[in-house]
């Protein structure tokens, strides 16, 4: 990626809580087929698999610039909002 593409990226990168929830969103409705996913509706219940969540992964941490993210995590917070908060947390205190 060159220098344009990643300034575009972190100025894209969400900011706030509801924006990684807004981000996480998109991303479940998007491989999940469906119009929108309620924030506390966990990935599985909403007919995610495994595969699936990989994914997600794989579209989230290329929108967060490439911002690890455990596919561990994935499961340990199953819905948009504790996902969110997560990441959130980690963007904030640097972890990755």
């Amino acid at each position: 990626m060159g220098i344009r593409g990643a300034a575009d990226r972190a100025a894209s990168r969400p900011a706030s809580p509801a924006e990684f929830e807004q981000l996480i969103a998109r991303t479940w409705a998007q491989v999940l087929g469906r119009d929108d996913v309620a924030l506390d509706e966990a990935f599985f219940d909403a007919g995610g698999d495994s595969v699936r969540l990989a994914l997600v992964g794989s579209l989230i941490q290329e929108h967060l610039g490439g911002q690890q993210i455990r596919l561990t995590d994935l499961y340990r917070f199953p819905t948009v909002h504790l996902l969110a908060g997560h990441l959130h947390a980690q963007s904030t205190s640097g972890a990755s």
